[in-house]
């Protein structure tokens, strides 16, 4: 990457700062001639110059009175200031764009040189520090990039124009004008470079006050129990009265600037005044001469300050850009081919015997010392010992995760570490303990592996696709959707979406993550149009279940199913008022307080007031409830379902609803209180808010709407033969509520619920709708367990020429070896190499054992299991 502001920008935003700098060009003749039309005005029209102008005056076929010809000048006066406007709209409207493509292509450049740090890197360049470089750190460049070039040029360009001007008005005024400047040019730039210099150690202090605060989130726990929360609050405090004293000591230098050079600005039309006026007093100088020069001038010193701030910036942000280029470059970054090398030739593999040549990394008995070993290709070997830590390493090093600090680990003769990120991905695959999901579908995390082929902007959906294509061009991105299928299907040994999933639910039912999917798939949402066979299968299940359920008097009792003429206590006020709802699915039932289309359905059948009633007695409820709790209380997690945002903007509701007989929630109040009650269910929320009358209310509400709604497809009605996607699979499938005074009573139901699902012959169905499942931050969504267990299923699913397993089904345990020996099967004639129990490790072909003093043995396990 370039080292420099101005060789970034030219190199990258070359065109775009050539446009610039025409329009800057055009810009100066227009001002020359509105610094003019004054002079002529004064002097000529209005006579006040040395030689008198006889009127009428001729202009080409035009003959003008002194009135016409003001008339005429005024105009050209007032069309030069709006032609220049124009052109200055233009003009930053081009810098605005240049500066936002370069902090783009800048952003991406140095996020794309993070994905190819080395391992080293990352001991010393922390997280905190990472995300501030890219995010904080150049965020003050975003609107200088496209100054670097085209700024100087047009303030300096303008000076000179004013100048020239003056000078031809009076030479003695024009020297005047320029006489303070080259003391401004040398004071200036020596005060400014101790301001640089300070603005480093800003920086660099801002960095350390980030790391420590990022350090102190990740060891809470440790705080909390070691009492140190005090020591961390000083060291805090220590930094921030450094940060507090740097900044200081640059407001002072800045504003000293700033008043050296308004009082230097100031003399010059002192000069003006005083010498001039002799001048025009003396008729040496006329007056409209005069008045266009302390115009131009009370103009010019517009430029003038605009290019010594642009110095000054320049400075800052000039050393700013070097210092954050200079985090992201060096030896410690692969070159360029690192992330795309390979890419496109599938048949770039690392292939061959795992060889580790003498390997020392890492102090102690948690490192290796000189370790030499193999583990040979199409071979299932086990790792036993180094539990402190080195085993950890050597894996890490084989799956080219680690960088030895001596020796070497290669695959084939070829250093893994080396090797490009797209051969490394077809090649291996790496699982330990600490898998890491996304946020996203389990089926998002599981097809992680398998996104090699870039979905083309040019295929994306999208009405701005187009335009989109065009910047990333333009900006050096990359040219692809996030959101097409990225799916290297022939990976997986498949050939689309359909066998793909298949594919995940056998490997989930072998590594034993089926019933997890199952229940995912139970509580998950669906839209019938991505799975229109199995949605008429669960509308087709529904009327059994319910029958098979009224007949088991146990079962029936924990449903509280739905009926037109009955107010369902287990459901939200919504869902009553609507007997259905919404075809288009939100996050929240709370979300649909934004919706226009059930709120204008709501208006029309009477049930707004009502809801601002219950709404409003919701809040008072809460608030007594809550009395004087923060955001961070625990007693806000009590209540799930409503955002603890709009619990906390209670108080205020309640009071301003007090203070008034006649008071009408409007805006957000509005929005708020209708969410409350929309989502409330009574027999769980446990409130006092639903009576008779309220009841009775919403049941006449109910009426109507159906009324109103038959046949309209925008709500799913609940009986109706319509899948609704707003709710969960198992809710469509139960046509009814579960009670919430019986949860005790709720395993017994999920266990007839599996039964009947299980005859209907849906339960592969509901397992792949649990692969659509969100699964939150982190993996969230699933256990420790099942993170394992699915990160397994995501490394497999790639079918790796080798696969490296750490942590993961390496017990003793029928579970683990039952796990063992699905990856077994799946790796047959490829390499796997897994840390494992000694007591699992005779089971393999070949064994490597790591010893205290951080060297390895290595040979048939039997042998070396017999040694021990």
């Amino acid at each position: 990457m370039e080292q420099g502001l101005v060789s970034f920008v030219w190199k990258y935003g070359k065109l775009d700062t050539i446009k610039t700098l025409i329009v800057t060009f055009l810009t100066f003749p227009i001002i020359y001639i509105s610094l003019e039309i004054p002079k002529i005005i004064v002097n000529d029209a209005l006579g006040a110059g040395k030689t008198p102008v006889s009127f009428p005056v001729e202009f080409m076929t035009f003959s003008m009175d002194q009135m016409t010809y003001l008339l005429a000048l005024c105009v050209i006066f007032i069309s030069m200031i709006v032609l220049n406007n124009w052109l200055k709209f233009i003009l930053n409207t081009q810098i605005g764009l240049t500066s936002e493509r370069m902090m783009r292509r800048l952003r991406f450049t140095l996020y794309e040189s993070v994905l190819r740090f080395r391992a080293k890197r990352f001991q010393h360049m922390k997280q905190g520090e990472i995300v501030q470089s890219v995010m904080g750190e150049i965020d003050a460049l975003s609107g200088f990039f496209g100054e670097v070039i085209s700024t100087p040029v047009w303030q300096g360009g303008m000076l000179l124009v004013y100048m020239t001007f003056i000078f031809i008005q009076d030479p003695f005024l024009g020297a005047a004008a320029i006489a303070l400047y080259p003391v401004q040019g040398f004071l200036i730039p020596k005060l400014q470079k101790k301001i640089v210099r300070l603005n480093k150690a800003r920086i660099a202090n801002v960095r350390r006050i980030a790391d420590d605060i990022g350090e102190s989130v990740g060891a809470i726990e440790e705080i909390h129990t070691s009492a140190t929360a005090r020591w961390h609050l000083a060291l805090i405090a220590d930094q921030l009265h450094e940060s507090f004293s740097i900044r200081l000591d640059i407001f002072k230098r800045k504003y000293l600037i700033k008043g050296l050079n308004n009082f230097l600005i100031a003399l010059t039309p002192f000069a003006f005044y005083l010498f001039g006026g002799i001048q025009v007093i003396q008729g040496n100088l006329e007056l409209g001469s005069l008045v266009a020069v302390l115009a131009a001038y009370k103009d010019v010193s517009g430029p003038w300050k605009e290019l010594l701030n642009y110095f000054q910036r320049w400075n800052d942000l000039n050393s700013r850009f070097e210092m954050v280029v200079e985090n992201f470059s060096g030896d410690e970054v692969y070159d360029e081919s690192r992330v795309t090398g390979g890419a496109d030739d599938p048949a770039a593999m690392l292939t061959g015997d795992v060889t580790v040549r003498g390997v020392s990394h890492g102090p102690g008995a948690s490192g290796l010392n000189g370790a030499a070993c193999a583990a040979p290709a199409g071979k299932a070997t086990a790792v036993i010992g180094g539990e402190e830590g080195a085993r950890d390493l050597l894996l890490k090093m084989m799956a080219g995760l680690i960088e030895p600090d001596q020796g070497r680990v290669s695959i084939g003769g070829e250093v893994v570490i080396e090797a490009s990120m797209p051969v490394i991905g077809r090649s291996l695959a790496f699982v330990s303990a600490e898998s890491v999901f996304f946020v996203g579908s389990l089926r998002d995390n599981l097809t992680y592996s398998l996104r090699r082929t870039p979905a083309a902007l040019q295929a994306d959906p999208r009405p701005d696709a187009a335009f989109r294509l065009r910047e990333a061009e333009q900006t050096g991105n990359i040219a692809a959707t996030p959101y097409g299928d990225w799916t290297d299907y022939a990976a997986a040994g498949v050939s689309g979406p359909a066998e793909l999933d298949a594919r995940i639910v056998s490997l989930a039912d072998r590594v034993g993550l089926a019933d997890e999917l199952y229940h995912l798939g139970l509580q998950a949402r669906m839209n019938p149009e991505e799975h229109p066979d199995f949605a008429a299968r669960v509308l087709g299940a529904r009327a059994q279940l319910r029958e098979a359920a009224a007949q088991d008097p146990e079962t029936s009792d924990i449903i509280e199913f739905w009926e037109v003429g009955r107010f369902n206590q287990n459901a939200s006020l919504l869902e009553n008022i609507l007997y259905g709802m919404p075809a288009a699915a939100r996050a929240s039932i709370a979300d649909y307080a934004e919706d226009q289309n059930v709120l204008a359905i709501l208006d029309a059948a009477g049930a707004t007031q009502p809801l601002l009633r219950a709404g409003l007695s919701i809040a008072r409820q809460l608030v007594e409830f809550l009395d004087s709790v923060d955001e961070e209380s625990s007693l806000l997690d009590s209540f799930v379902d409503y955002s603890k945002k709009d619990i906390l903007a209670l108080t205020g509701i309640v009071k301003e609803a007090g203070q008034k007989s006649d008071w009408t929630p409007k805006g957000e109040a509005r929005r708020i209180l209708l969410s409350f009650a929309l989502t409330f269910v009574p027999v769980r929320d446990r409130l006092d808010v639903l009576d008779d009358a309220l009841e009775a209310e919403i049941l006449a509400a109910r009426a109507r709407a159906m009324q109103a709604l038959k046949d309209d497809p925008t709500v799913v009605g609940f009986g109706e033969d319509r899948y609704s996607p707003a709710l969960s699979l198992s809710e469509n499938l139960l046509d009814g509520k579960r009670r919430y005074d019986r949860r005790s009573a709720w395993r017994r139901f999920d266990a007839f619920l599996e039964a009947a699902i299980d005859r209907c012959g849906l339960r592969e169905g509901v397992t792949v709708v649990g692969l659509g499942a969100p699964l939150g931050a982190g993996g969230s969504g699933l256990s420790a367990s099942s993170r394992r267990r699915a990160a397994l299923v995501r490394a497999l699913l790639k079918r790796p020429a080798a696969l490296i397993v750490n942590g993961v089904a390496g017990g003793v345990s029928p579970e683990d070896a039952a796990v063992r020996a699905t990856i077994r099967e799946e790796m047959a004639g490829r390499t796997l190499i897994m840390a494992v129990n000694p007591a699992a490790a005779q089971d393999f072909d070949h064994l490597i054992r790591i010893n205290d003093d951080g060297s390895v043995r290595e040979g048939d396990p039997a042998a070396l299991l017999d040694a021990a």
